[in-house]
């Protein structure tokens, strides 16, 4: 990919190689549908919750690597402002896990969801992007019950990405990458993807609006917008600024 790690998304383009391409897809025809209204909703009024990190505890060996990049998405996350929470245990997050109000979640290592994520009721926030890392986890994207993709549209999150096949864990887009540009630097959904992905085929999928982008305006607007509208997430607005001050050592 010649666009890997970029840092402009001006530069992910046609003109460098590069055509980006999402799906709007699903268990369902209304959920493919809804995905971009999850998007706009979460665009209008605001990415608000909790960030969770599922690891497994690798200390050594080549898998070490995958606990060491979404550890880092953890930091992403937290630096951000977003209260997250890091399991180490070696399981996925179990049936009962308290996950309230889900902006973000990135973890492995299951074939199909389980767990937390296949209780009948997953509290999702309103634009929550969520990836668990495994070689089929997109294989099955129109499954409601199997792989990972498909539960989580199925479960309200608004977008989320993976491999139809086997990639390797090195070729799996470097989430790290995709949160960072996601987050802090107002990359859309599609652009961030594409920066992750360092090998493009046909392997990896981004299912979501391409175009979202939850974090493209600057605090002061919205927290301006929060205040004349008189919502109630100014308290979720503040407790990332408070977030954000802790986490940077003010």
């Amino acid at each position: 990919n010649p666009v890997f790690n970029a840092t402009n998304p001006k530069t992910i383009s046609p003109a460098k190689g590069v055509l980006m391409v999402a799906r709007l897809d699903g268990p369902s025809a209304d959920l493919a549908n809804s995905l971009v209204d999850r998007a706009i909703d979460a665009e209008k009024f605001g990415l608000w919750g909790r960030s969770y990190i599922d690891l497994r505890g690798i200390k050594t060996g080549s898998f070490k690597a995958g606990d060491d990049r979404l550890r880092q998405v953890g930091e992403i996350t937290r630096r951000s402002g977003y209260t997250t929470v890091v399991d180490e245990n070696p399981g996925t997050f179990p049936v009962g896990f308290p996950g309230d109000r889900i902006a973000f979640y990135a973890g492995w290592y299951g074939i199909n969801v389980e767990g937390l994520f296949a209780e009948e009721v997953v509290d999702f926030a309103p634009g929550a992007i969520a990836y668990h890392l495994h070689s089929y986890n997109g294989s099955m994207i129109r499954h409601a019950h199997s792989r990972w993709i498909g539960p989580f549209i199925n479960k309200g999150a608004t977008a989320t990405f993976g491999s139809v096949f086997e990639p390797y864990l090195e070729l799996t887009p470097y989430q790290p990458v995709f949160f960072a540009r996601l987050i802090q630097d107002g990359f859309t959904f599609a652009e961030a993807g594409y920066a992750a992905t360092r090998a493009l085929s046909w392997q990896t999928v981004f299912v979501g609006d391409p175009l979202y982008r939850p974090f493209g305006k600057d605090p002061e607007q919205v927290e301006t917008e929060l205040v004349n509208s008189k919502s109630s997430n100014i308290e979720w607005f503040r407790l990332l600024a408070v977030n954000q001050g802790l986490a940077s050592g003010a």
